[in-house]
């Protein structure tokens, strides 16, 4: 069965995470007002990981909006912010160095700014976020150092093969040789013997 292409997989993903925030929120239906502006960022802050492969670091950036609106409101709850860690870590997998220092930067930005707003007093909502992001962050590295190494392997593959078919060519080319030069030193004597026997012929009694 073939693989599904990665888009359909990204959307999957993304239509898949919007149930469970949604399914979380709904527990905490009685904190959130209003509930349907809950659910409406909820759903913005998810679906970007839809092209999250085709275009990294808006994904990470239309995700982060909807999440920065969410923490300002101040709605009593938020759910962990799977989607935005998944969209870091196609960041740093993808993205190039320049792109992942400025994404990055901005991102320690936006957690100290979340949790420097009412509602954010707990020491651990700022320890689990870090250790979310740090861990998506560990992640999109070793999958980029993974993809690195794989093309990498590949490409002396490919070469090494080159190298064997040159070198096959070679031999073929010098077999060749020597079998031409086999029959010439073999049809060179029969010649002299056919020339000698003929000039005996010719001479009188």
């Amino acid at each position: 069965m073939a693989a599904l292409p990665a888009w359909v997989q990204d959307l999957i993903l993304a239509l898949a995470l919007i149930l469970v925030n949604v399914a979380t929120l709904v527990f905490y239906r009685s904190q959130l007002h209003p509930f349907w502006l809950a659910l409406t960022l909820v759903v913005l802050e998810t679906l970007p990981l839809a092209w999250r492969r085709s275009w990294p670091a808006a994904a990470f950036l239309v995700a982060g909006l909807p999440r920065s609106i969410y923490d300002s409101i101040g709605l009593g709850f938020a759910p962990l912010p799977l989607a935005q860690a998944i969209a870091y870590f196609t960041v740093i997998e993808r993205c190039r160095p320049a792109a992942r220092r400025i994404l990055t930067v901005l991102l320690a930005i936006g957690i100290v700014r979340s949790q420097l707003l009412p509602g954010h007093t707990q020491p651990y909502d700022f320890t689990v976020v870090s250790l979310i992001f740090v861990t998506a962050g560990m992640a999109g590295v070793l999958s980029r150092t993974r993809h690195a190494y794989l093309q990498d392997a590949e490409a002396r593959g490919g070469q090494a093969e080159a190298q064997r078919g040159a070198g096959a060519a070679r031999a073929a080319a010098a077999a060749r040789a020597r079998i031409a030069r086999g029959l010439h030193a073999v049809g060179a004597p029969h010649g002299s013997l056919q020339g000698g026997a003929g000039g005996a012929a010719g001479r009188p009694c």
